[in-house]
């Protein structure tokens, strides 16, 4: 039904009752059509995100990595230079005269 100012206008349509079965097949059909199709769009989301999730999972593995690295180095250089004092000190306590 449309309406134009203030008169209304309708179309009716008469269809066999094989028309209307397939009308209602059709729709049904488009019905279907529909839901499987935002099935997969949500279902290619849910897979876009759990793939995205693993790219940053991955990407802090790596972070976490890289500062255990630096950590560690920091540590070993921190044990060399108590190291090379030690051994200056000792060098400079052989040098001295007693």
């Amino acid at each position: 039904m449309l309406h134009a100012g203030s008169y209304l206008l309708c179309s009716e349509l008469y269809l066999s009752d094989e028309e209307l079965k397939k009308l209602h097949d059709f729709e049904q059909q488009c019905v279907e059509k529909y839901f499987h199709e935002k099935n997969e769009s949500l279902s290619s989301s849910d897979s876009e995100r759990i793939h995205l999730t693993t790219k940053r999972c991955v990407l802090l593995q790596i972070c976490a990595l890289c500062i255990h690295l630096s950590c560690k180095k920091f540590f070993n250089l921190m044990f060399l230079e108590q190291a090379m004092a030690t051994v200056n000190m000792r060098s400079n306590n052989m040098r001295r005269p007693w």
